[in-house]
């Protein structure tokens, strides 16, 4: 793998906190292409968080890395627990079904944990945090997450409503495809 000169999301996020809204969109539009390439060859990621995505120093766009625990859709289930015993992934970007330990993780997984980060980009704080893992786990599978709209004011409703489906806790209710995502944020990405 090349080295890509430049900041992960997190960094930039743990200096500016938030992300101006078409910013955190053009980040999340770049790394739904990547999702959609690695989909279409039959991967799921299966770790997208802010520290997986760097900020190309170029101006080249966000980049997705570290596929370190990447696996074909169709055999995921077969390695979905480490040896220790703990779930593959961080708690805070798992979706309800990784988080639940299922055997069938498919490509909505890694939109749902996008939908994670976008969120955490816009809002400042991702939409489930505890004292333990086992919590924030609970949570993921569980509980609703908060409204987007109340935590950002400026975010515009249909963007909401779009950050919201990709973290609808059944797969069936989630964007299907990385390209539908994508397609639903364009508007969003450019500046205002």
């Amino acid at each position: 793998m090349p080295f890509v000169a430049g900041e992960t999301l997190r960094q930039v996020m743990r200096r500016e906190r938030t992300l101006p809204i078409d910013r955190a969109v053009r980040v999340a539009t770049d790394v739904l292409d990547a999702l959609g390439h690695a989909h279409d060859h039959g991967l799921a990621h299966r770790d997208i968080k802010p520290d997986n995505i760097v900020l190309s120093a170029d101006g080249g766009g966000a980049i997705l890395v570290d596929f370190g625990i990447a696996r074909a859709i169709a055999s995921s289930g077969e390695d979905r627990v480490t040896r220790s015993g703990f779930v593959v992934g961080t708690e805070e970007y798992m979706s309800p079904e990784q988080a639940g330990g299922s055997p069938d993780i498919d490509g909505r997984t890694d939109i749902y944990s996008l939908g994670v980060v976008l969120f955490e980009a816009l809002a400042g704080r991702p939409p489930f945090a505890a004292a333990s893992a086992a919590a924030v786990l609970d949570m993921q599978q569980h509980a609703p997450p908060p409204d987007l709209r109340k935590l950002r004011r400026d975010t515009p409703r249909a963007l909401s409503d779009t950050v919201m489906k990709s973290l609808s806790k059944a797969r069936e209710a989630r964007w299907q495809t990385a390209a539908d995502m994508r397609q639903a944020l364009l508007p969003y990405a450019a500046a205002t």
